[in-house]
């Protein structure tokens, strides 16, 4: 992190905890901004010294407590909207779960294209996966999909299992207001997360579709789980 984000941070009264990643010469130069910032705001103190950001605290309750009373998809949206996740202050745009199908795609943390677009499964990863339902007989107006959690981490990392964890109130109430016919995951963690659904709903997996274009060999794979799942949504449709 360069000088000018580190200052325009302290600006923004950001507390900071040492680290040896900041040299002598940035400290003075922090600390000479701390102890402007003093001045409009008295509860920084100008000596601290600015360098990595406090871990943002994760309360699992206060997700469980935002989707208790939630009744409706629209409402859980606003929900998810409103919650002030950890991630949220890094991400451009909130993802949220898109479509009210009987199929509910679960899907990877949203990507770089994604954030940029505000829509899951955006850009090319998108393209492959519209083709990929297009050849089973359905569209993205067939199908609810829903990131495992809602903003892209910082550089596109994966999200730690505290911050996944804190998003899976949310998407097991979609899950409860949805009651879905079956569930689709695109990629290995989505399928990780989820696997413990697979008792109560059928249940298929394939890679993500970025994977598939970095692994072009997989896309068999991919077909032949699709083709499950079109069989087994074809077989309930004719039980009705």
């Amino acid at each position: 992190m360069g000088i000018d984000s580190l200052r325009d941070l302290a600006l923004a009264g950001v507390k900071w905890e040492l680290s040896d990643a900041v040299t002598q010469h940035q400290k003075e130069i922090l600390d000479n901004e701390n102890s402007k910032t003093s001045t409009l705001n008295p509860k920084i103190s100008a000596t601290q010294s600015v360098a990595v950001p406090a871990k943002a605290p994760i309360d699992i309750c206060a997700a469980k407590t935002v989707t208790a009373d939630v009744e409706d998809i629209d409402a859980l949206c606003r929900a998810i909207e409103d919650f002030n996740h950890p991630l949220k202050m890094f991400a451009k745009n909130t993802i949220l779960p898109t479509g009210n199908g009987e199929l509910l795609v679960i899907t990877d943390a949203p990507s770089s294209d994604d954030d940029e677009t505000g829509r899951i499964l955006s850009g090319a990863a998108g393209e492959i996966f519209d083709k990929m339902v297009d050849a089973i007989g359905l569209s993205r107006k067939d199908i609810t999909i829903c990131p495992l959690v809602f903003w892209r981490a910082p550089g596109g990392r994966t999200p730690t299992d505290e911050e996944l964890e804190i998003a899976r109130p949310f998407t097991q109430k979609l899950i409860e207001l949805l009651q879905p016919k079956m569930i689709l995951t695109l990629g290995t963690l989505a399928m990780q997360q989820s696997s413990d659904l697979g008792s109560r709903f059928p249940f298929f997996s394939i890679p993500h579709p970025n994977y598939l274009i970095l692994k072009p060999d997989s896309k068999k794979t991919a077909w032949e789980e699709l083709q499950k799942l079109q069989k087994t949504l074809q077989n309930g449709e004719n039980k009705v």
